[in-house]
């Protein structure tokens, strides 16, 4: 019998995601500042879609400092709820992708709390299951495994469209898997994160699968 777990990881959708948040103060939680998203259609990567974004909090010192965006420069930006549509309808029932992916699902979900994902994959633990690497810096890791060429490096501006690159790059190395894809089953051993939702909307997940 044919599952989805047999089928090679490239017969799903999924949506690379890299955020840039206020950084996180006490008693408040990091908002958006900028969301860029990449689709991977039939195992092949779209252009990459950013969202600049005026938080409800202020920009912590340290994410200005790391990131170069001041609360001055988002005066003028939309808040997420004028986006959040075009947002969920990019996302649709792709399953996310992403570097340290919990980080940016925590800050997504709780912008879009009507995003259900069950799963998502995440290529800090596949390049750990791949590679048994312990570099956990993507822009490191993109620079050993020769993941930058042919892309200026621009921190500070558009950092989010650049990291979703590098990830996207990265995850399509791995499932690629030097010319023998991977099935879902085994990016799901190497790479998945299981999102704390009772329900979902994700594709082709077989009834009764579990961790």
């Amino acid at each position: 019998m044919i599952t989805a777990a047999n089928l090679p990881w490239y017969r799903l959708n999924y949506v690379v995601i890299s955020v840039q948040g206020t950084g996180p103060r006490v008693a408040e939680r990091p908002d958006l500042v900028e969301l860029t998203a990449m689709s991977i259609e039939d195992g092949t990567l779209d252009d990459p879609v950013t969202w600049e974004l005026r938080p409800d909090h202020l920009i912590t010192p340290h994410a200005m400092r790391a990131y170069g965006t001041t609360n001055r420069d988002v005066r003028f930006r939309p808040k997420f709820a004028a986006v959040a549509g075009a947002i969920r309808n990019y996302f649709d029932v792709a399953i996310p992708v992403g570097h340290n992916v919990r980080r940016s699902l925590g800050m997504l979900s709780r912008k879009l709390p009507e995003w259900r994902p069950a799963e998502a994959f995440d290529t800090l633990r596949m390049a750990r299951s791949a590679m048994g690497v312990r570099e956990q810096r993507l822009r490191i890791l993109a620079e050993q495994l020769g993941l930058t060429a042919g892309i200026p490096d621009a921190p500070g501006e558009r950092r989010t469209a650049w990291d979703a690159l590098m990830t996207a790059r990265l995850f399509l190395r791995l499932a690629n898997n030097s010319g023998r894809p991977l099935t879902v089953a085994e990016l799901r051993e190497r790479g998945q994160w299981l999102c704390p939702h009772p329900e979902s909307q994700m594709q082709l997940l077989e009834p009764g699968w579990t961790q």
